[in-house]
């Protein structure tokens, strides 16, 4: 029976007068939020030192997830902003991310460790209702939902599995897959895949007008 291994994660909310870095580990069904820290000081020293943290929890193999408004230290890990849409679900980062975080919170599989409390979203500062398709929308009071409880949204996109489309994602997802008479970049690989799943596609319509003339 093979090992689980626990995913280390990085959560870092830059978008509140609270700046905060949040360390987690997921193993599949507990994430635990092992500590929390204060990002602090004059900016210009701040963001060097945290870019190249970032960097290297990335090359250690962390999943990072940093919310901020430029790229200083987001490009060194994976970017969010929980008003963009969800690459897989089409709804806003910030619903999946409540999704998740409830979801877990009330089955009792998220673990706060002394001094992380604060990152805890109350249900009272969360309005829930529903949207046509009969999934949760919220609408939330900003004045209560700081840097700790965005690093926590953060890191339940982590545990949820949030990766958006890359090289190394795509490189993962065909590393089985491998071609020695089609040798490629990963991005090559995808691409084709997709124009073969068009041309599939078009050629089973085909056939069916066909058949049905």
């Amino acid at each position: 029976m093979s090992q689980i291994t626990a995913q280390r994660i990085l959560a870092v909310s830059l978008l509140s007068t609270e700046r905060v870095k949040l360390r987690c580990v997921y193993d599949g069904s507990m994430l635990v939020v092992a500590g929390m820290e204060r990002v602090e000081g004059n900016v210009f020293t701040w963001r060097k030192r945290l870019a190249q943290e970032v960097a290297d929890a990335v090359e250690n193999g962390w999943q990072v997830l940093v919310e901020e408004m430029t790229d200083t230290v987001s490009q060194h890990a994976t970017p969010v902003l929980f008003s963009d849409p969800h690459p897989q679900e089409l709804r806003p980062m910030l619903a999946v991310a409540l999704d998740w975080y409830f979801a877990m919170y009330n089955a009792g599989t998220i673990q706060l460790q002394p001094g992380t409390e604060v990152c805890r979203i109350t249900e009272s500062s969360v309005d829930v209702s529903t949207d046509e398709k009969g999934r949760n929308r919220y609408n939330l009071d900003w004045q209560r939902i700081k840097g700790p409880q965005r690093a926590m949204m953060l890191a339940c996109l982590a545990a949820e599995g949030y990766q958006p489309i890359s090289p190394d994602w795509i490189e993962q997802l065909y590393a089985g897959l491998e071609v020695e008479t089609m040798p490629s970049t990963p991005v090559e690989r995808f691409s084709r895949a997709l124009s073969a799943d068009d041309f599939a596609r078009e050629r089973a319509l085909r056939l069916a007008q066909e058949g049905g003339a």
